[in-house]
Parts: C-alpha cells; structure tokens; sequence
C-alpha cells in the first residue's frame, strides 16, 4: 500500500514540474486517464433475448401489468366474497370432561384458530420448497426472475434445432424412398401372382371340348341306363347310341344279339326329319277315332291317292298338286274330328288327333325324299340282311341314317332296339377301355 502511495506521489510530482516548465514555452494541456466506466461504456442495446431489447421487454412487462389489473380475481378461480365463519365459544385448554351445562356441544375447531392457513408457505425452506429456487423438490425448474441466459445460446439452440429439423428430413426422405421402393416390389410380387393365378386357373379350368366330351360321357351313360320311355319312343336314345358307335367304325365286336323280323318292321328310317311310319307299308291302318268321321268311300280314295304318292316318290318324282291335295284332306278330316270331339270316347279322340299328326310328319318326310332310303331299308329286312343288333348299327351308320319316332303300335320295338344299342355300345366301350 505504501509503495502505491509513493508511486503515485512521484508521478504527480513529475507532472507539476513539467508543467511548471511548460509555462515558459506555452500553455500545457493535462490530460486525465480514462476510467473503467470510460473503458467499458454500458450498453443502452442490451438484448434481454434475441430480437427483444430491454427496453421493450419493460414496455411488455408494464402492458401485461395494466391488463391484468383488469382482470377479475374470480376468473382465476378465487372467490372474492368468503363466508364468514364464527366460533361461537373456544374454551380454555385444558378442555373440561366432561364438558359444563354451560357448553352445549364441543368446540367446532378443537381450540384452533379457523383463519389460520393450514398449508405451509410455499416460499418457506420446508417441506412444500419454492418452485422458483433451486431446491431438491424442484431441482429441474428455473427460476425466471433469473437474469437471462448468455443470447448467444439461443442463437446456437436455434442452429442445432434447424440442424436437427433438416436430419429429420433427410430421414423422412430416405423413409420415403424405402416405402416407395417397396411398393413397387410389392407392385411386381402382386403381378406375379396374379399371373400365376390365371395360368393355374388356365391350366386347370377344362376346355370348351373337355366340356363336352364331359357332357357326352354323363349323357350317355344316362342313356345306357336311364333312359325314359319318352327318349326311347321318340328314337332319342337311339341315335344318341349311333352316334357313339360311329367312333369305331372299323371295329369288330364278339356280340351277336339277333333281332327279330317283327321288331325290325316295327322300325322307322329317315335321313332328314320327317317320319314316314304310317306310310311305310303303302297301307294305312286307320284307328277307331278317324273311321268315324270317314266313310269307306273316302277312306279307299284316300289309300288310293297315299299309294300313287309313294310310288312316285319311290321313283324320286313328287306330284306337288297331289301332296297338296293330301294335305287338304287331312284338314279336313281333323276338322270332322273335333266336331265329333264329344261324341266320340277320349281315348279314341286322343288316338285320331295323333294319327293326323303322324300323317302330316308322312307328307313331311315324302316332301323331303325319304322314301327312297326307307323303301331300301324295308328291302334289307325283306333280304334278311339285318339279322342282328352290328348288322343294324353298321347299316344304319354306313347309309346315315336315324331312327325316325315311333308310331302307334311300335313302342315294344323300340324298347328292344333300344336294350339291344345298350349292349353293343357298352361292350364296345368296355374293348376300349381295355386297350
């Protein structure tokens, strides 16, 4: 300390002697030291945060201030009117037991005093610490009448949070291109399947011809084995059963099922759709219902006319006027029918309107020349050249023909021709299926 003094003394006294010098020469300028507060000037900028002077942040604090004076306490969840609690009598402690006539009831507060706070001062150092100091309770909060922190912090929290943002960005792009990119394999797996799918679905779904044969083999093995009388009466079965058979034409069989000359004759012929059975004799066997609307006048006209018509059709000539005029008759004789239709029994009736018909699918099959093919067919059987069930199918194969319905009285035939093509078409099927 003493060294400081006598320093200082001895500049001073450096500085009166060169002043006094100086006043010789001319006026001498004394010159001061700068103080701390000349060195380091005070800020009137101060930044209290980035972007906030301290000035404005007093301006905030005071704004803030006179719109909170507005607000009442009781928005804050206060109430500004308490009810006033009394006790009536507090008596002296000790209290006495048991209580004097004069005490009524027991204090309500047990001698304590109602208005006194029964929690403990927040700001106190005890158990319920001040939130705004650093105590252990609280150790994480920060107090805010703190001076703030160094803003050059902020600055550098704001770069990390920009830093920070612009990673996580990058990340959501890269998460974007592996969804993306798995979309497309899942694109392409999809596809795969779906291609899989369909040639699965090609290499098992049966053909347009699978289908048939399919249907072709349920049908006839129905036929074989149930047919109904319906089929077999309309020939249905029958040419179904040809028609299997044509698939080995060249193939021998060892079945012989003979076939009676009674059920051959029996047997109608035709190569188109008509059906020549009422006409295949040259006679015709008139039912009861039709002789009694006909007289025996009309009825020889009418075999006259029939045979004249299947001989010129056997020669494959057709009188056209003299179809017609066939034609006309059987018009008119279904016209007499019906006006009969109540004198004449049910059954009968039934027989005549389905010989007619008969007579116009006749007319039908001689329009369309089948005569010839069945007046051949009735040769063979003459011949005896049918002899069985192979003899028939081959014929009939090997001409083209089908079996034209049946008419009245041939149903029996029909059932045996049709036990007969069963037999020789499952025998042949069997040889098939061997091999």
């Amino acid at each position: 300390m003493w060294y400081r003094a006598k320093k200082w003394a001895i500049v001073l006294s450096a500085a009166v002697v060169l002043a006094s010098a100086g006043e010789g020469r001319g006026q001498f300028v004394f010159k001061t030291i700068p103080s701390a507060q000349q060195m380091n000037p005070v800020n009137p900028y101060y930044l209290v945060a980035p972007g906030l002077s301290q000035q404005q942040y007093l301006y905030n604090i005071q704004q803030y201030a006179k719109v909170a004076q507005q607000i009442p306490p009781w928005l804050y969840g206060y109430n500004p009117y308490p009810p006033v609690v009394v006790q009536p009598y507090v008596p002296p402690y000790p209290y006495p037991t048991p209580y004097p006539t004069p005490y009524p009831y027991p204090p309500l507060y047990n001698g304590s005093n109602p208005y006194q706070p029964t929690t403990l001062n927040p700001y106190s150092q005890s158990s319920l610490s001040n939130p705004y100091l650093s105590t252990p309770g609280y150790s994480s909060a920060i107090n805010p009448y703190l001076p703030y922190m160094n803003p050059y912090g902020g600055f550098l929290f704001g770069e990390a949070d920009v830093m920070r943002a612009y990673g996580s960005l990058l990340n959501s792009n890269e998460q974007a291109r592996l969804l993306r990119e798995q979309y497309y394999q899942s694109k392409i797996d999809t596809a795969k399947k779906k291609f899989d799918f369909e040639m699965y679905v090609k290499a098992n779904t049966p053909t347009f011809a699978q289908e048939q044969a399919k249907i072709a083999k349920n049908t006839l093995k129905r036929i074989q084995e149930n047919s109904n009388p319906a089929e077999i009466a309309s020939g249905k079965s029958q040419n179904f059963l040809l028609q299997d058979l044509a698939k080995f034409p060249k193939r021998d069989v060892n079945l012989d099922v003979p076939l009676d000359e009674t059920v051959l004759k029996h047997l109608n012929v035709t190569k188109t759709f008509g059906n020549l059975g009422v006409l295949r004799d040259g006679k015709i066997d008139w039912p009861a219902g039709v002789l009694a609307v006909l007289n025996e006048q009309e009825l020889k006209m009418f075999d006259m006319r029939a045979q004249v018509i299947l001989d010129q059709a056997g020669k494959g000539k057709i009188e056209v006027n003299l179809l017609a005029e066939q034609r006309k008759e059987v018009e008119k004789i279904r016209d007499r029918l019906f006006k009969k239709m109540n004198e004449i029994p049910t059954a009968q009736y039934m027989d005549g309107k389905r010989f007619l018909a008969d007579l116009d699918d006749a007319n039908t099959a001689v329009e369309k020349g089948d005569v010839p093919a069945v007046i051949q067919f009735r040769k063979e059987i003459a011949d005896q050249k049918l002899k069985n069930i192979h003899d028939l199918a081959k014929y009939m194969i090997d001409k083209g023909l089908k079996f034209a319905p049946a008419v009245a009285g041939d149903e029996a035939a029909y059932q045996a021709l049709h036990a007969a093509l069963v037999a020789l078409d499952v025998t042949v099927n069997a040889q098939l299926a061997k091999e």
